[in-house]
């Protein structure tokens, strides 16, 4: 029940859908061992090595339900009379702006998520028009996807020098906790 909130309140990715038909397998060999008299293990090796096949080879995979999915949903709010000309950064900020927060967060995650999981940027130049209009695009977008208010407290995720730090606003806040990431060869 969890996975399926998590998808509903962030949508999918390759990762929450592994995890929706692993849970699903579970409560089949539940479902199976309590109702058959049968208590043979094959089947759940069998089943198993079947849900593996089928969810990770083919178009049915979830590699490729996942990517045709987030380039949907990107079609959807990214409309084609958006794209008829390139677009400078103020033109995007200004489109960002006209949009929904729903959708300004779910284009701006979905296209990032995108970019880190699928190495056919092609696609989403594409639907951006070409590679320098998503460019200007990401440009833009980063001012409203480095960080997210959530009620009382925002997280900040990105990578910030730290004397760009002093261009974050938190008058509004009590305090402010940095936490580093450092990577060591």
């Amino acid at each position: 029940i969890g996975i399926i909130y998590r998808i509903n309140q962030y949508d999918i990715t390759i990762n929450r859908l592994y995890v929706l038909i692993l849970n699903l397998w579970f409560y089949g060999l539940i479902i199976l061992f309590t109702l058959s008299k049968s208590r043979k293990i094959k089947w759940a090796l069998i089943s198993f090595c079947a849900v593996f096949v089928i969810t990770s080879f083919g178009p049915w995979s979830l590699y490729n339900v996942t990517y045709k999915t987030i380039l949907n949903n990107i079609k959807s709010i990214v409309t084609d009379d958006v794209l008829s000309k390139e677009k400078n950064k103020e033109e995007w900020e200004s489109y960002l702006n006209s949009l929904k927060e729903e959708d300004k967060n779910k284009l701006i995650e979905q296209t990032n998520y995108f970019m880190k999981n699928f190495s056919e940027k092609d696609k989403l130049y594409k639907i951006f028009g070409t590679k320098e209009n998503y460019g200007t695009f990401n440009e833009a977008s980063l001012d409203y996807g480095s960080y997210k208010y959530r009620g009382d407290w925002f997280s900040i995720h990105g990578d910030f020098a730290e004397e760009n730090l002093n261009q974050i606003d938190i008058s509004e806040y009590n305090s402010f906790l940095l936490l580093k990431k450092y990577y060591y060869n």
